[in-house]
């Protein structure tokens, strides 16, 4: 969805309630926590919502009980949470694990327990300019306007609820407690009878947007019970592909102009800041059951689930979805730990420690383990990165995390070019986290030699282990050709993202977004301009894409459509192998539209859905990116490679162990033997394990790199 100084600049964009967030700017009266003991994980804080009125006053209680670690048999969570970026593989082993922290606490008494069953709530902060209150054992106590709203929703009018509410069960000034009560989130909504979304106050459109849900819900449902399908829960529909979803509804009728209204709610509704929540994700991961609250509209989370993968093709942007995790073959990455850790970038939190703190709960165990010691908001957010990105180097033996760190001269000056800025929206995929063509093995680069790397004491310099392939001679040798056009639109192809998402209407970025990327993973990772930056432009540092269909038609064509056009059938390889073959004439003799389309190759009808396809997987991953020739290859001959746009002649091409792609470092000027991180890169010729075998044989010399 900044460092610590930032942080009050950007409330009233974030405005998010986390674990950890700070307390009501004007808590009326102190309250004497009774402090959680220590020597038994089981018991937690848990509030006591008395009954009342929608007019009354908010009344509670705050009680130690015996809640965490319910052995009740429960059934799996959803199997499918992509529209949070979650996959099937990743919720399955999260489930597991906190299943067995829940039933085997650390610390557990033999004597028996009374468990007492309560619901977590998952909320956002909302303005914290805007504080109420409520009697809370006894005393005036302060909380948000956000949570007051939900806690009236949840009261019951004639029974006592218990309910577990960060804000109010943490003891916020205590810092010993939050560190404790963080590392336990997962277990504590884990061991909920159930998490209750509140996703804020009914408006004009709200029940329209849940009733239309429920409406796809019901058509997808009558579907499978014509095909004889009868199961029940959540997951049931994983198995229709997204586009086949987008083609039952408009098959089911309901895309006639009048249900115009319906979609719109719709995607007001799955709009809401809690979507775009960094706590979201491990909330509703280890969930037994959710059920989502609008006003006093409940849905169940399975119908609005469906509604949002229906969007997602077509509608709506659902913020920072990233199925690419979801193969078995990347999970073999030390468990995707580097794509769980960065799942927050895009999402938003109180306090920008939560980017690494609220995943926690998803990350594989080890990786879990080793960062946990080091949680501490005393620091700067800074230190909470660079620990969790040695964690996660140390801890899983590969360097993927550092390919999140994309450089631009905006970088934060206190930050090392290999730091990922969880704070700032991502420049450009992940080219080592990117899955290729299920048919073919992915991660041949390095094939498996684990990363050989250390950290100096302060953090600043990482030490890794490899070996340079080649060097760039030219930068950005495809830009005159990628921007080719005609008429108003010719020499105006890049395009910044947030000159669109600025416009100020959520409708035009949805409509963008739909249009851009209707089907293709890569373009998940394109987020929400932050609004930050001057006028109506955003950041200078947001992503640039190129908008270069009627190029990459012409001079590319039909190869783009074959898989024996490149070794193993990726769409990169596919893309550097035509623009490779283009005519030397074209090269020099400049971009007349009279001379090339003569030779134009025309892609046959029956395969123009496949080209845009591959034209719009392409087109996500040059974002922010420039295609650049290595060694002594000109222009149009030889070997060329896709790396980031701020690729200079003379950066080293690298390939480090651990990590699945190759990489770009620039000597630093005036520091003998140290490197900046320029970014990963896809280059022809090192993709399927070239330089490994370069290496065995002896035409690489491997080296440590002082990357800085």
């Amino acid at each position: 969805m900044d460092p610590v100084t930032q942080v009050t600049d950007s409330l009233a964009i974030l405005g998010l309630s986390e674990a950890n967030a700070a307390k009501p700017e004007a808590a009326h009266t102190r309250l004497a926590y009774e402090p959680i003991p220590t020597d038994d994980d089981r018991i937690l804080r848990v509030l006591k919502l008395a009954p009342g009125t929608p007019r009354e006053a908010l009344v509670g209680t705050l009680e130690l009980v015996v809640g965490v670690g319910n052995s009740n048999e429960v059934r799996p969570p959803s199997e499918s949470l992509r529209s949070l970026g979650v996959s099937q593989a990743i919720a399955e082993t999260v489930w597991v694990a906190s299943e067995a922290e829940a039933k085997s606490p650390k610390n557990e008494p033999s004597e028996p327990a009374a468990f007492i069953e309560y619901e977590a709530l998952s909320y956002v902060w909302g303005d914290p300019a805007k504080t109420e209150s409520m009697t809370l054992n006894g005393v005036t106590f302060g909380l948000s306007a956000n949570l007051k709203d939900a806690l009236i929703n949840l009261r019951e009018r004639d029974t006592e609820r218990t309910l577990w509410v960060d804000a109010l069960c943490i003891n916020q000034d205590d810092e010993t407690e939050k560190h404790r009560e963080v590392m336990r989130m997962r277990a504590i909504y884990y061991s909920a009878k159930r998490v209750v979304v509140w996703l804020g106050d009914a408006v004009f459109d709200s029940n329209m947007a849940i009733e239309w849900a429920e409406q796809i819900h019901l058509h997808f449902k009558a579907y499978l019970t014509r095909l004889g399908v009868q199961d029940e829960g959540e997951g049931i529909f994983d198995w229709i592909r997204e586009t086949q979803r987008f083609q039952m509804v408009e098959a089911f009728g309901l895309l006639m102009p009048y249900h115009a209204l319906r979609w719109k709610a719709l995607h007001r509704l799955l709009s809401r800041p809690w979507f775009g929540r960094a706590w979201t994700l491990q909330e509703l991961v280890v969930a037994r059951s959710s059920l989502m609250l609008c006003g006093n509209r409940a849905v169940k989370w399975e119908v609005l689930e469906l509604a949002i993968e229906v969007c997602e093709y077509r509608f709506l942007d659902a913020r920072n979805v990233n199925d690419m995790i979801g193969s078995p073959a990347t999970l073999s990455r030390a468990d995707a730990a580097s794509s769980r850790l960065t799942l927050t970038t895009t999402r938003n939190c109180f306090l920008p420690h939560d980017k690494i703190y609220s995943v926690l709960g998803i990350l594989p165990p080890p990786l879990r383990d080793a960062i946990t010691p080091d949680i501490d908001y005393a620091l700067p957010a800074r230190i909470a990165f660079l620990r969790a990105v040695r964690a996660c180097v140390l801890t899983t033996h590969w360097l993927n995390i550092i390919c999140h760190s994309h450089y631009s001269p905006w970088y934060p000056s206190d930050h090392p070019s290999w730091l990922p800025d969880w704070t700032r929206m991502p420049r450009a995929t992940v080219l080592a986290e990117r899955n290729r063509d299920a048919v073919f093995p992915p991660h041949r680069v390095i094939y498996d030699r684990e990363a050989v790397a250390s950290f100096s004491d302060d953090l600043r310099t990482l030490t890794a282990k490899g070996f340079v392939v080649a060097r760039v001679v030219a930068a950005g040798v495809a830009d005159e050709l990628l921007s080719f056009g005609d008429g108003e639109a010719e020499g105006s192809k890049v395009r910044r993202t947030s000159r669109y998402l600025a416009s100020g209407s959520a409708d035009d970025a949805a409509a963008w977004r739909a249009a851009m990327y209707p089907q293709d993973p890569a373009f998940q990772y394109i987020p929400e301009s932050t609004g930050e930056g001057e006028g109506e432009g955003g950041h200078e540092s947001d992503p640039n894409f190129f908008e270069f269909e009627l190029p990459l038609r012409i001079f590319v064509g039909p190869r783009l459509l074959s898989q024996r056009a490149s070794g193993n059938g990726d769409v990169l390889d596919r893309f550097l192998d035509g623009l490779s073959r283009v005519p030397r004439r074209v090269w020099d003799g400049g971009l007349k539209r009279e001379n090339l389309l003569p030779q134009h190759e025309p892609v046959p009808p029956e395969k123009e859905a496949e080209f845009l396809g591959c034209y719009h997987k392409v087109q996500g991953h040059m974002m922010s990116r420039t295609v650049f020739s290595r060694d002594s290859c000109e222009a149009g001959e030889g070997m060329l490679g896709i790396g980031p746009d701020f690729t200079r002649p003379g950066d080293l091409v690298c390939v480090l162990l651990g990590c699945d792609a190759p990489v770009l470092l620039r000597e630093k000027e005036g520091q003998a033997g140290k490197y900046m991180f320029v970014g990963d890169a896809h280059v022809q010729g090192f993709m399927e394990g070239e330089g490994v075998h370069g290496l065995d044989e002896g035409k690489y010399e491997l080296v440590d790199f002082d990357l800085v």
